[in-house]
């Protein structure tokens, strides 16, 4: 393969040609309805976390635009506390319409599964309130986004830029310029 700059590699095992996202689940063909028509996104979800039909299906890390890992782990908990027993779902029409009013929002297209600031920490300290309502408790407290997480998450954007500007060598947000302390209170009122 040449590249443009000239370069020349000769031991390639596969190339993989990634265009986006394009939910796919051929091994749930047979589920009816189905999870994926068009592959824009995954139908029947409540919480974008469990199949309505098909409460022991659960799909992690679908949200897009999110910091995976405390999403993914808020949903594992929520899914350990229903498939335990301590947290129960609501009915099937109740989950029905939360999926509606989500779609009412975002559309049925791709945008169903973006979340980007603020709907992600949203939707992450909902699920950790939902969860921390099961019978038992927490026995690991899963993630939950205090008012500097939800800050840090709003200005990670413009951190990242002031990080790559300044060489790239910071360690900690307050060598680039942001403290909690001094935040914008106007900006962050309500978080």
């Amino acid at each position: 393969m040449r590249f443009e700059d000239g370069r020349i590699e000769t031991e390639i095992d596969a190339i993989v040609y990634c265009t986006g996202y394009f939910y796919a689940y051929p091994f749930l063909r047979t589920l009816d309805p189905p999870v994926v028509t068009t592959g824009h996104r995954v139908r029947g979800l409540y919480k974008q976390l469990f199949n309505i039909n098909y409460p022991t299906l659960a799909f992690i890390a679908l949200p897009q635009k999110v910091i995976p890992f405390p999403v993914s782990e808020v949903q594992s908990a929520a899914i350990a506390k229903v498939w335990t027993n301590q947290l129960s779902l609501p009915g099937k029409d109740e989950m029905r319409n939360a999926e509606k009013m989500e779609l009412n929002e975002s559309g049925e297209g791709t945008a169903f599964h973006i979340f980007g600031y603020p709907k992600d920490a949203n939707y992450l300290n909902g699920l950790h309130n939902w969860v921390k309502t099961a019978t038992d408790g927490f026995a690991k407290v899963p993630a939950f986004w205090d008012k500097m997480h939800r800050w840090e998450r709003e200005i990670f954007g413009e951190m990242r830029k002031k990080f790559v500007e300044t060489g790239g060598h910071a360690i900690r947000r307050e060598e680039l310029g942001f403290r909690f302390e001094d935040r914008n209170e106007k900006k962050t009122d309500g978080l």
